[in-house]
């Protein structure tokens, strides 16, 4: 479709503006051309993430390939609001069966939490500022919850992390993680979002409680949009 082709462009386009950034070393990001690449990069963003505002308004954005495109567009914002807009729409491709969408899910999670001020809860988000990092991180979700959105299990962060201290390119440290080995329980995840809801854990009950719907847990969906309303009037 129109809608379609558009945002595939859009998100082509916005993954062009970053490939400079790709391609060069970090100590060269201070360079004059480099400065100037992220302020248009800042223009091009803003305006990207108004045009799928407008197909957004008139709901034309429904399909799994393109609510991705639109979260993918919407995670390159600048407050909360981007972040969290990024997330339901990726969690609305996850649902609809895009496999990447299940890690954007759970990125744009953490963004917000981290932008208003909480700590990141699925573990998506890695600092390289001094040893490698994810603080600020409550570790409490059950890794059957992160493997069902998409993420690493703690062993694999921590392997993961130890790997860029020692040096090695993000890359051979994400290869090295991989490696770690990975048990799936399939244990239910509805029932303890929902005990986490009720002991007022919104965020953790909120974060199992899509990984339930992602595995098509019956009776997840309405949970997640209760939580999901709450966790909005509460941290936005």
């Amino acid at each position: 479709s129109t809608v379609s082709s558009r945002l595939a462009r859009m998100l082509r386009q916005d993954q062009a503006d970053r490939q400079i950034f790709a391609d060069t070393p970090a100590s060269t990001w201070n360079d004059p051309e480099h400065v100037a690449a992220r302020a248009r990069m800042g223009e091009n963003d803003a305006q990207r993430r108004a045009e799928v505002q407008e197909m957004l308004d008139a709901g034309e954005v429904h399909e799994p390939d393109d609510c991705y495109s639109a979260a993918m567009i919407f995670q390159h914002g600048t407050v909360a609001q981007d972040y969290l807009k990024a997330h339901r729409l990726a969690y609305q491709a996850a649902l609809g069966g895009h496999g990447p969408a299940r890690g954007l899910t759970a990125a744009t999670l953490d963004r917000f939490l981290l932008t208003v001020e909480q700590p990141q809860i699925v573990g998506t988000q890695y600092y390289t500022n001094g040893p490698c990092h994810m603080d600020p991180f409550d570790t409490s979700l059950p890794d059957e919850a992160r493997l069902a959105l998409g993420a690493r299990t703690l062993e694999q962060s921590e392997t993961l992390m130890r790997a860029v201290d020692q040096g090695l390119a993000w890359d051979e440290a994400v290869a090295e993680a991989a490696r770690v080995p990975v048990t799936r329980t399939h244990q239910p995840l509805l029932q303890q979002a929902r005990a986490a809801l009720a002991g007022h854990d919104l965020i953790g009950g909120y974060a199992m409680a899509v990984a339930a719907a992602l595995e098509h847990e019956p009776g997840a969906k309405p949970v997640v949009e209760g939580a999901f309303q709450q966790l909005r009037t509460e941290l936005s």
